[in-house]
């Protein structure tokens, strides 16, 4: 009980600190509110954008005034690499190595145990480093090209500087070779042999996690998940993994499915905004095939997502650089974007407010051709307008890569139109 009693003290703690530090970066938008019921065994499931959904989420949901302080504490279905040492070295690659070095003894654990997160292994996702964990643990250490298809042996012992002599798990698994362990989609790196013999075991790993979830939901829990299962790196909706049907189905209690949608209206000066829409429950998923489960709370998830500024502008500029570039005048823009709202809103989708009125149109707008300035999306402003420069085919989409943003955007309105059965849209530009 006193362990209990100190895991929720922790929890509103951590929870307000991570509600502030949302609200200082983003300005959120709540919707639909009223259709989250509070009722016992409830399944909330949100499509994954960044690493920001889980606190935004989980505080307008059950925190109004800090996090957990309105309702029980639900459990977080939470990606497996978090609760390794040094997590956060590894995740901020970015971050200069006198920085990142010493993050390498922090054990996130005892925050995720206070805030009732609990491991999910995303196999697709699992590192090298990960996957030759698992063979240690399980076969013993082996040497390297008993494990790995050749080319990956090769390129261990490339780096080790090798001459003869067989490297072993234990030798791979040291520091010095961490941009080869970080590397993802491990278990492709195998040997067929060796994935075969793995293959149970990794099974028996997921069955168990999932069993943790399973026994919530029939204690009456509530469960927090994003059904994709990793966040979204281009802006399209992924396919969604089967543990969600699991969910739907083990539990010997009729599961309630929350679907929420997170829409981040990022290309803009200052703060960001974060709309946050709670749609109604989805009834009747219990029993169906995994391909009809799956696309009805996707179609769920994204019926109530939020059409933006970012989103309705960056088509236009997306279509302009297919083109091979050219000038774009703010009159043309501001003509698509109000084309393109109206049509969204007539499909019965929600539209930013902002984008309806044209005194707060012209001011969103004015701050997104800001920011694709700063940024390099339009290279310089014109007489009359702006220059849009050619389509860079090498730039990936990435809301966080200079000249990928309006590709990660237009990902999402595709997305949209291709999940959302009942939408038709003609879009032009």
């Amino acid at each position: 009980m006193a362990d209990e009693r100190f895991r929720e003290v922790a929890a509103r703690a951590i929870g307000i600190i991570l509600d502030l530090s949302s609200r200082a970066s983003y300005r959120i938008e709540v919707r639909g509110l009223e259709n989250y019921t509070h009722s016992p065994s409830t399944l909330v499931v949100f499509n994954h954008r960044r690493d920001d959904d889980v606190p935004i989420i989980a505080n307008v949901l059950f925190g109004r005034r800090g996090l957990f302080a309105n309702d029980v504490m639900p459990l977080f279905v939470t990606r497996e690499d978090l609760f390794r040492r040094g997590f956060l070295r590894d995740y901020l690659e970015g971050w200069p190595p006198l920085f990142r070095e010493p993050l390498a003894l922090l054990d996130l654990r005892p925050v995720l145990w206070a805030l009732r997160a609990y491991r999910m292994r995303r196999v697709a996702e699992m590192t090298v480093g990960e996957v030759l964990e698992d063979v240690l643990a399980r076969f013993g250490n082996l040497p390297l090209d008993q494990v790995l298809k050749p080319t990956w042996v090769e390129r261990f012992e490339h780096m080790a500087g090798r001459k003869g002599g067989r490297l072993y798990i234990k030798q791979a698994l040291k520091s010095r070779f961490f941009p080869l362990l970080h590397q993802g989609y491990g278990l492709t790196k195998l040997t067929r042999r060796q994935f075969q013999a793995l293959k149970p075991h990794e099974r028996a790993v997921i069955e168990s996690q999932l069993q943790v979830f399973v026994d919530a939901l029939e204690r009456g829990e509530t469960v927090q998940m994003a059904p994709e299962g990793a966040a979204s790196r281009d802006g399209r909706f992924a396919r969604i993994r089967a543990g969600l049907h699991v969910l739907l189905n083990r539990p010997r209690v009729q599961v309630r499915v929350l679907p929420v949608a997170i829409t981040y209206d990022f290309m803009t000066c200052g703060r960001q905004w974060a709309f946050v829409n709670v749609g109604p429950e989805i009834p009747d998923l219990r029993g169906l095939p995994p391909s009809e489960t799956s696309a009805r709370v996707a179609e769920a998830i994204l019926g109530q997502s939020t059409i933006t500024a970012s989103q309705l502008a960056s088509q236009m500029l997306l279509a302009i650089k297919s083109r091979g570039g050219g000038i774009l005048t703010k009159a043309r823009l501001l003509e698509h974007v109000t084309e393109e709202a109206n049509r969204w809103t007539k499909a019965g989708l929600y539209v930013d407010p902002r984008l309806l009125t044209r005194e707060e149109q012209v001011r969103r707008l004015d701050e997104y051709v800001e920011y694709c300035l700063r940024s390099g999306e339009l290279i310089a402003r014109e007489a009359g307008g702006f220059w849009v420069p050619r389509a860079l085919e090498q730039v990936s989409a990435n809301y966080a890569n200079p000249g990928g943003a309006i590709k990660y955007i237009n990902n999402e309105l595709t997305s949209l139109t291709r999940l959302l059965r009942n939408v038709t849209l003609n879009n032009t530009s």
